[in-house]
């Protein structure tokens, strides 16, 4: 019994204070809490503007890459065709003067060096996988 009276005591308002004053002090608080609200709320909005600008800035950027992917892959394009012609010519030259078995003959070689180039990269794919299956199961419990 005496812990609730205990118990009791601690609920009563303190000594020398007076109802008023609590009110005052808890207007206070109530005041300070909507202050650290406001700023709460402009804080976030300064976060929110943040990530905006962030995703201006990335977007803005992708924008300029891929305009420099696309001219890197134009000029190259134009540069390749400007060889193969080049190429071609000289070869119909050889030929007396017949551009179009320059062209054929160049055309020809271009294709063929795309295999070639196309069926070494399978060859070390395939390789590659092999040799990471063969570790895998050599590694592997039994």
């Amino acid at each position: 019994m005496s812990d609730l009276k205990a118990v009791a005591a601690e609920d009563r308002e303190p000594e020398g204070t007076e109802p008023n004053e609590i009110g005052d002090a808890l207007a206070r608080a109530l005041v300070e809490l909507r202050a650290i609200g406001r700023d709460l709320l402009a804080l976030a909005n300064v976060g929110l503007d943040k990530a905006k600008l962030g995703v201006r800035a990335g977007a803005f950027r992708l924008l300029i890459l891929t305009w420099l992917a696309l001219t890197a892959a134009a000029a190259t394009i134009v540069a390749a065709y400007f060889v193969v012609d080049g190429l071609s010519r000289g070869m119909g030259e050889l030929f007396g003067g017949q551009i179009w078995a320059g062209r054929l003959v160049g055309g020809s070689l271009i294709l063929l060096l795309i295999g070639a180039v196309a069926l070494v990269a399978r060859a070390r794919s395939r390789r590659a996988n092999l040799e990471r299956l063969k570790k895998k199961y050599r590694e592997a419990p039994r």
